[in-house]
């Protein structure tokens, strides 16, 4: 039997200068090594269910519900609470629960190399990391991603790699702390569709457990085990990837 890993339940999340309710009583599971593929339109709710599961959704709206993370609440409240006095656990984002964003260009600094971006990634969490030991371990972890020479890669800055090696790269930094669930936000929208398949090979590849967001139902029919589509906020069918498909 399959460990759960994320329990979403009833999550509601609202912006009280528009009483606008922009997810309703959302519940879902996800389980070890399962990747779960949430879909919809466009403003369908999704991106702001997956940054309510981070503890980024926007300072301006009102949360409730509960999502428990293996055996840490990550929300607990049943009345709706302002996101800016919600209390989120300490050392969970960034080192057991990682995202990919969207846009790999605006993600990244451009001021700061490769090795600079993906080694503050990890210090954060591990910070008596000897300068060796940390050279090794982004060298290692580019390798993991698919880059061919990580030495040279380091040293660049965003500017000078291409879409595809962007996005590699804030895989390399989702990836760097191990972590025990990746969001994928539209990971391969900005990509042309050759390197849009490689980097679904790359995804499936790790074998991680993740919650893929996407608009694009042949991205869900590569990666996902099972399916949730959302419209207008709420959750209207979850099935398995094949039911979905055929249905």
């Amino acid at each position: 039997m399959l460990n759960q890993i994320l329990s979403v339940n009833k999550l509601n999340l609202r912006f009280p200068e528009t009483n606008f309710h922009a997810v309703h009583d959302i519940s879902f599971e996800l389980y070890q090594g399962e990747t779960l593929a949430l879909v919809g339109q466009s403003g369908s709710g999704k991106t702001l269910t997956a940054l309510s599961i981070l503890g980024l959704e926007p300072v301006n709206s009102s949360i409730s519900g509960q999502i428990l993370f293996k055996d840490t609440f990550l929300l607990n409240n049943s009345e709706s609470l302002p996101s800016k006095n919600r209390k989120y656990p300490e050392n969970i984002r960034g080192k057991h629960i990682s995202l990919i964003p969207q846009d790999p260009l605006s993600a990244l600094n451009p001021l700061m190399t490769i090795y600079q971006q993906l080694s503050e990634a990890y210090l954060i969490f591990n910070k008596k990391t000897s300068t060796q030991e940390l050279e090794h371990l982004c060298i290692s972890t580019l390798e993991q991603v698919g880059i061919a020479d990580p030495t040279r890669c380091i040293k660049a800055y965003p500017h000078e790699l291409s879409g595809g090696m962007r996005q590699r790269i804030l895989i390399a930094m989702a990836i760097i702390n191990n972590p025990d669930l990746i969001i994928a936000d539209e990971p391969t929208t900005a990509l042309d569709l050759t390197v849009q398949a490689i980097i679904l090979e790359l995804l499936k590849s790790l074998k991680r457990t993740m919650l893929f967001i996407t608009h694009d139902m042949g991205v869900v029919a590569e990666v996902a085990d099972r399916v949730i589509q959302m419209d207008s906020g709420k959750i209207v069918k979850s099935a398995s990837v094949f039911d979905f498909s055929y249905n």
